[in-house]
C-alpha cells in the first residue's frame, strides 16, 4: 500500500511541506505559526473563513520575478483567495502615491511575516 493510502494526513502534510520550501522557502511550521500570529484570519480582511480554497502565501513579486520559485524573505503573509487574487494584486498595480488605503499600506510595508520574524 501507498503512503497516501496508509496515512492520507501524513501524505497531504508532506506534500504541502514540499510545495511550500520548494515554491516559498519556507517550512509547514512557519506557515502554521504564521497563522497562528494572524489570529486564523486573512492578514488584510482579518476573515477566518478561506473559503475552501486554502490560505494564499502571499509574496512581494518585485523581490524574485514572477518565477516560479521564491527567497523566502519576500513572503508576507497568509490571505484568502478573494484578498490575494483581486485586492492585494490590483492595488499593488496602482502607483504608490496614488494608493490610499491604510490598512493595505501598513500590511505591504510591514508584513506579518517580517513581524512575526522580529517579535
Amino acid at each position: 500500500m501507498e503512503q497516501r493510502q496508509l496515512d492520507p494526513e501524513g501524505y497531504e502534510n508532506s506534500q504541502r511541506a514540499k510545495s511550500l520550501r520548494n515554491k516559498y522557502g519556507i517550512g509547514l511550521e512557519e506557515y502554521h505559526r504564521l497563522l497562528a500570529y494572524q489570529g486564523g484570519a486573512c492578514a488584510v480582511c482579518l476573515s477566518k473563513d478561506h473559503k475552501g480554497r486554502g490560505w494564499h502565501v502571499d509574496h512581494d513579486h518585485q523581490c524574485c520575478g514572477r518565477g516560479v520559485k521564491t527567497c523566502g524573505r519576500c513572503v508576507r503573509g497568509l490571505l484568502c483567495h478573494n484578498c490575494n487574487v483581486n485586492l492585494v494584486a490590483g492595488y499593488e498595480a496602482i502607483p504608490k502615491e496614488c494608493r490610499d488605503s491604510a490598512r493595505l499600506n501598513a500590511y505591504l510595508c510591514m508584513p506579518p511575516f517580517r513581524r512575526m520574524l522580529s517579535d
